[in-house]
């Protein structure tokens, strides 16, 4: 079973339920019925030309089969006919994906780009707060930020090193995102979660204030998280911080970038009990609104007389 384990390189579900299963030499489709197979040849492998060695296979809503492999690059299947988005260039930064392959035998698709949010985050040095919606602490979980080194080298490749292994998202700073997963779906549902995210973060600071989970909040979506079966760096390091500071300190780099946007010095709390204790609506009628708002007429009425 062992052999058999490493030859086999992903699982897909289709259109219709249909299972893909790839191999490093074909993919197999099976309905319920009857099995498809599709080989190198029908991938554009020329014999003598080795295994296409299959790293990612992924059906779209239409039904078409897009397989990437090492022998030919990116293929379409549809139908009857076979579409090669290849032979590609390959990228100055290959590197970098190959890192991540090499720290993370169970990662089959990685998807590195730059995502404008979430590359603003990157820019900023920014750290991406936790403890804010659901939909990240199940399916993200932390992200870090590796720090920057020029592109396509083995130094900027080994950036992400430190944290490959505890997480599936890393912010590269001053540079954008990668991301990674069991398959390219996946890997690429992680790229559009973190900077949906990030948008989502810039527009509520916008509107004033971010509100933030309790710990107690934190730990019911985590357990969930672990009834998933997904991973997260405070599972294996649990004298980690729930919210607030990132759990991928000192002992991970030495670069730390500090919270400056978004700063979560305790939860805000979510819920109606939490409304009064967060501040609700009555911000503006505070004593210190008036002071400034006072402050701010005299420095100027002093500027027009001055004038």
């Amino acid at each position: 079973f062992a052999s058999l384990e490493r030859a086999l390189a992903i699982y897909a579900q289709g259109k219709g339920g249909r299972i893909w299963i790839a191999t490093y030499n074909a993919v197999f489709g099976f309905d319920g019925v009857s099995f498809r197979t599709i080989d190198g040849a029908r991938m554009g492998l020329r014999e003598g030309e080795g295994m296409p060695h299959v790293r990612c296979v992924f059906e779209d809503s239409r039904g078409r089969v897009w397989i990437g492999n090492n022998g030919v690059g990116v293929v379409v299947i549809d139908g009857d006919a076979t579409f090669a988005l290849a032979p590609l260039a390959g990228t100055s930064e290959v590197l970098l994906h190959l890192s991540i392959y090499n720290q993370r035998p169970d990662i089959n698709a990685v998807v590195h780009c730059h995502p404008p949010h979430a590359t603003a985050f990157a820019v900023a040095h920014e750290p991406i707060p936790k403890c804010v919606l659901p939909e990240v602490e199940v399916f993200l979980g932390e992200v870090p930020i590796a720090v920057y080194e020029t592109p396509g080298g083995q130094s900027f490749a080994d950036t992400v090193l430190p944290y490959a292994k505890d997480c599936n998202t890393i912010l590269l700073a001053n540079h954008g995102t990668i991301t990674f997963g069991p398959d390219l779906e996946n890997a690429y549902f992680n790229t559009e979660i973190i900077d949906s995210y990030c948008r989502i973060l810039i527009l509520a600071r916008q509107l004033g204030r971010v509100n933030y989970f309790t710990e107690q909040q934190t730990r019911e979506l985590l357990a969930l998280k672990k009834k998933l079966g997904y991973d997260d760096v405070r599972f294996n390091y649990p004298e980690s911080p729930m919210c607030g500071e990132s759990s991928f300190d000192e002992k991970f780099s030495k670069f730390q970038p500090r919270q400056y946007a978004f700063r979560n010095d305790s939860a805000t709390g979510i819920g109606p009990e939490d409304l009064a204790s967060s501040g609700g609506l009555g911000s503006l009628d505070e004593p210190g609104f008036d002071v400034l708002v006072r402050t701010i007429t005299d420095q100027v009425m002093r500027n027009l007389q001055s004038a």
